[in-house]
Order: C-alpha cells, then sequence, then structure tokens
C-alpha cells in the first residue's frame, strides 16, 4: 500500500463492537468451506461481505481517508484486485476453515499487494511479511532448502495459525489482532495491561499503539469497505473467472522446480507468486509440498503426477516437436505413461495440434530458464541463461558467491549460458 500520513483510531470504545465467539462464529463464515479439493461455489466478494465482522465503512475518519485514495482511481485499483483474485478467494477459504473473519483475507493486500517479496532472516518477506522467526513460530519451515514465507499456501497456514493465537489472547477483538499482527502481541499486552477500563478514553487510540498500527487498521478496514460498498466509490469490481479458483494439489515425494511448474500449468511469473519458496530447484526433502495450481487444472496434474515415476521427476524442460509421433517415442524412451505426457501439456489425444507449442518433456535441464535440481552427483544443479550473474544466481538459491566458486572448483565469476552449476558440495 502507499505510505500515507493520516493517523486513524478515533475516539472508539474498546469491545465496542462484540468479537465473534468461535462457538458461534457466523454461519456465512462456516459456509464457506471447503474440503480443499475444489474452490467453494458463488461470488467470491459476497463471501466476503458474508464473512466480515469487524466495523464498517465510517468507522473512522482515517478509514474515509484511504477509501478516498483508493477511490482516486478506481480502474487501476479494480485492475490490481483482478490480479489478486485468485489469492484472495483462496486466503479467504482458508481463514472461513479457521472461522477467522474475511477482513484479514484484505491483509495481505495491505502489507505487499499480495507480491511475495523476498526478504532475509531478519526482513520480512511474503504476502503476509513474516520475518523468519514469526513464520516458525506459526509452524513455517524456513531454512536452506524452504522459505515457506514466499509461499502461498504454506504462508497463509502459518498466518491462520497465528491470527488464531491472537485471537485466543485479545477475546476475539478482531482490531486488536490486526493491531498484534502488525506491531507484535506482546506490544498488544502490554498496552492494555497499562490501560485501566475505568480512564475518561476508554478507546484503541487510549491504548497508546503506535500511529502506524492505528493506520494499519484503517487501511484494512478501507479495503473491507470497498468490497462491502463498492458502489460509494463507482469501483466495479472484477470477476473471478470459472477454473480460476487455486486448489491444493499434494506431491507426494520429491518434485523438481520445472516439472513443478509444467504440472501447475502457470507461467514462472504466476508460478513465483502462488508457489515459491523452493530455494534449491526442488521440493524440500522431508515434505509433501502443496502445490497450488488452478481449479481447472487439477486432474490434468494429478493424471500428470501419477504417471511420472519418482525417478524421472527432477529434470524437465519445454521445447518444440516435429509430431505427436514423437511425444509417444519419448515417453516409451524414459518409461513414462503416454497420457501422463498429454495431461501434463494439457492435450487431449495423441491426434492433437501441436504445431508451434513449447511442450513439457523430461530433460537433462530446467529449460526456458528454471532452476534444474539434477541427478549428478548428491546434489542440485542451476543452469545458466542469458543475462545471468553469478551473485544472482548465489541470491536466488540462499549462498553466497564464495560457495557457488567452491562447489564448482571455479577460479573466478565468469559464466556462460547453459553452463550446469552445482548448488551444494559435490
Amino acid at each position: 500500500m502507499d505510505p500515507g500520513s493520516h493517523a486513524g483510531g478515533g475516539d472508539i470504545p474498546l469491545h465496542n463492537h462484540p468479537p465473534a465467539s468461535k462457538a458461534r462464529a457466523p454461519g456465512n463464515i462456516a459456509d464457506s468451506r471447503t474440503t480443499g479439493e475444489t474452490a467453494a461455489e458463488g461470488d467470491v466478494w459476497q463471501r466476503l461481505r458474508a464473512s466480515f465482522v469487524m466495523p464498517g465503512c465510517d468507522y473512522t475518519p482515517g478509514v474515509q481517508h484511504w477509501v478516498r485514495r483508493h477511490a482516486g482511481s478506481p480502474r487501476r485499483f479494480a485492475a490490481q484486485l483482478s490480479q489478486m483474485l485468485p489469492a484472495i478467494e483462496y486466503t479467504q477459504r482458508q481463514l472461513a476453515q479457521a472461522s477467522i473473519p474475511g477482513e484479514f483475507a484484505l491483509l495481505p493486500v495491505v502489507e505487499s499487494h499480495y507480491h511475495p517479496f523476498p526478504g532475509g532472516p531478519d526482513r520480512p518477506a511474503g504476502i503476509w511479511q513474516m520475518i523468519a522467526a514469526t513464520g516458525r513460530a506459526g509452524g513455517l519451515r524456513v531454512d536452506a532448502w524452504f522459505d515457506g514465507r514466499l509461499n502461498l499456501a504454506a504462508s497463509t497456514a502459518a498466518a491462520v495459525v497465528l491470527l488464531d493465537r491472537y485471537a485466543e489472547q485479545f477475546g476475539e477483538d478482531w482490531r486488536l489482532v490486526a493491531f498484534a499482527y502488525n506491531a507484535g502481541e506482546y506490544r498488544v499486552r502490554r498496552a492494555l495491561e497499562r490501560h485501566k477500563p475505568g480512564d475518561h478514553a476508554d478507546s484503541l487510540q487510549a491504548l497508546g499503539m503506535p500511529r502506524t498500527s492505528l493506520e494499519y487498521l484503517d487501511k484494512l478496514l478501507a479495503l473491507s469497505c470497498l468490497v462491502r460498498e463498492p458502489e460509494r466509490v463507482g469501483l466495479e469490481l472484477p470477476a473471478l473467472p470459472a477454473g480460476q479458483q487455486l486448489v491444493e494439489l499434494e506431491l507426494d515425494g520429491a518434485v523438481g522446480l520445472s516439472l513443478a511448474r509444467a504440472l501447475s500449468g502457470m507461467d514462472r511469473d504466476e508460478f513465483a507468486r502462488r508457489n515459491g519458496g523452493m530455494l534449491k530447484g526442488r521440493t524440500p526433502p522431508g515434505d509433501r509440498l502443496k502445490l497450488l495450481v488452478p481449479a481447472h487444472r487439477l486432474d490434468d496434474a494429478r493424471r500428470a503426477l501419477a504417471g511420472i515415476p519418482a525417478a524421472r521427476r527432477m529434470e524437465w524442460q519445454q521445447q518444440h516437436l516435429a509430431s505427436p509421433d514423437e511425444l509417444q517415442a519419448i515417453a516409451a524412451e524414459n518409461g513414462l505413461d503416454t497420457g501422463a505426457l498429454l495431461a501434463l501439456n494439457g492435450l487431449d489425444n495423441l491426434d492433437a495440434d501441436i504445431a508451434g507449442q513449447r511442450l513439457w518433456l523430461p530433460g537433462a535441464g530446467g529449460g526456458n530458464g528454471d532452476v534444474a535440481a539434477g541427478a549428478q552427483g548428491s546434489g542440485t544443479v542451476h543452469v545458466v541463461r542469458s543475462g545471468d550473474s553469478l551473485w544472482q544466481i548465489a541470491r536466488r538459491h540462499g549462498l553466497t558467491v564464495a560457495e557457488l566458486l567452491r562447489y564448482n572448483r571455479m577460479n573466478d565469476t565468469r559464466i556462460k549460458p547453459g553452463q550446469r552449476l552445482r548448488l551444494s558440495a559435490p
């Protein structure tokens, strides 16, 4: 979100709006639950509105300030929402399963516009902008193999744990939960301990929370206001096309990054926004990662994964074929099910027209600039593409340049496209 200078949080009494109890969570929240196998039906905005429990558009002048900021360019804001909408819809479903109000599906809009910004261990990262310690407190894996903060499914699961914990601590006053997420639970707790209910100004303002936290709540409530009453500012909320809901595909074992992207059917940028965090070109050892795929893609992805043996799940690449017959030959040579290759590439049968298409095929490299996890020794490898530098590659995989030089027995930092670099000690 753009930085602002208006502080909100007027003289509103604490618990002026009774918090929703989990034992009597509004039915509209529970009704939005899904199995995770298929996405909930119906309009996502209506489901969000039905799961809101916090104050509305006129809560404070600060809320109106941020509503006007967005209303200044409703078309541009609608375009931004359209890009974020699959992630918003997925997040709302995960929150609903834990009876957490829908406003918190908009919290990553405040934090990051749902862009998984990278960061270091002591710096915030991902759509929820967690530091590593906070993520781990929510059960998130953050190590040299996997930074779950950059992964939509993993980071949202951790955020649900944290928000649920804050809700228990602060009597399900969801405004205080938002403060706790922004400023830390201990700061909110200390503020409440200092606050005397009998004071003259029994309000959020009287808690002495930082101005940034008061503004943070205003921003969140302004977003919920725009969902509640888009007509106030002439905002046309975008629709989520059928089949574009994000659903989970559990990967049963190790899978290389290039194959994971092939299964998702996403381009590289979209894949990074939804399924980031694999730092060494493969799923992390010891975890069964959940891959997010569009709902319309799920059946093909399952069929493809089932037909690819574990030994062939690391290195894949994109290339052109002259005819469908070549596809069948490649499947036979690699011990693959032809149907799996067809499903992976979204093809109905061997009579499909593949002219001009780049097809995902088993190979010895990452292909198309993807990171590839190889069976060369016991490590993983990165295939250098045009424009890469050793520094960029090291940063991408959580390594130092010195480590890359040592792993690859290199005396200087010169590299060339197509070169295969080890990402761990031989």
